[in-house]
C-alpha cells in the first residue's frame, strides 16, 4: 500500500527563503550527495527555460507534480510500461528553499520509500549490466542510467519542487525531472 506524501518537516524549522538564499543550498554537500544543480547552471535560466519546455509539451507543473506523487502512493509494479524500483531510506532531503520535507526529522530511524527508480522497459538488460558492475550500489549508478535513458531516478520532494517552486532540479544531476522525459516515462497526458 502507498502512502501520502505530506508535508512532516514541522513548522518550528519553515524558513522563507528568496531565490539567492536557496541557490546556497542546490549545491552538493554531506547531505545530499548529487545537489539540485550543477555548480555552472544558472538557476533562474534553468526554471525559465523549463516553464518554456512544458508550455511547448502542453502540459502544466501541477501534471507533472501529481503524476510523480501518485507514483509514490501507487503499489503498482510498472507504470506506463516501465519497471518501478522503490528504495526505501531513513531520510528525504529537504527542500533548498527550506520550505519542506517529506521525511520527519523527528521519527527517529524507520524507513520509508523516499526514491523511485522508473527503468525504461526497453533497455532493462542493459540497466541490469550498470547495476551489476556497481555492486549492487545503485546510487553510484544513477548518473549513467540517466545519461543513457536507461532509467529515471525521482525523489519523494520532487512534487513539492516541481508544484511549490517550478524546479525540476538542474541537468548535472540524475534527479532531474526533465518535462519530455517524464511524460514518457509516466506516460503523463
Amino acid at each position: 500500500m502507498g502512502r501520502a506524501i505530506e508535508n512532516l518537516y514541522l513548522n518550528i524549522l519553515k524558513q522563507d527563503l528568496s531565490l539567492e538564499e536557496a541557490k546556497r543550498n542546490m549545491y552538493s554537500n554531506e547531505n545530499y550527495m548529487w545537489g539540485f544543480l550543477g555548480r555552472d547552471e544558472n538557476l533562474q535560466e534553468l526554471i525559465e527555460s523549463d516553464k518554456l519546455a512544458i508550455e511547448k509539451l502542453g502540459i502544466s507543473y501541477e501534471q507533472i507534480a501529481s503524476a510523480v506523487e501518485d507514483l509514490f502512493l501507487s503499489d503498482e509494479e510498472r507504470v506506463n510500461g516501465n519497471f518501478i524500483l522503490r528504495k526505501e531510506y531513513i531520510a528525504s532531503p529537504i527542500c533548498p528553499w527550506k520550505d519542506y520535507c517529506t521525511t520527519s526529522p523527528f521519527t527517529g530511524l524507520a524507513t520509508t520509500i523516499t526514491e523511485i527508480v522508473v527503468v525504461n522497459e526497453s533497455k532493462v538488460g542493459e540497466a541490469v549490466e550498470v547495476w551489476e558492475r556497481e555492486h549492487g550500489l545503485p546510487l553510484n549508478s544513477y548518473q549513467e542510467l540517466v545519461d543513457k535513458d536507461l532509467a529515471m531516478v525521482f525523489s519523494d520532494l520532487h512534487p513539492h519542487l516541481i508544484r511549490d517552486h517550478h524546479f525540476f532540479e538542474g541537468k548535472a544531476t540524475p534527479y532531474r525531472v526533465d518535462p519530455e522525459r517524464a511524460i514518457r516515462y509516466l506516460g503523463i497526458h
